[in-house]
């Protein structure tokens, strides 16, 4: 499994909304838009 930079970024997002145990509104749109980011949505 290839992991890619924009990958990297979209667990750390996720990571620290886990964590904190909150998901602000930024966060979302930010989760969101980074996922969408390469066009692709994949299992990963």
């Amino acid at each position: 499994m290839v992991v890619t930079d924009s990958g990297r970024k979209l667990a750390k997002l996720i990571k620290k909304a886990i964590d904190d145990g909150k998901l602000t509104t930024t966060e979302y749109e930010q989760i969101l838009s980074l996922a969408e980011e390469d066009g692709r949505i994949d299992a990963h």
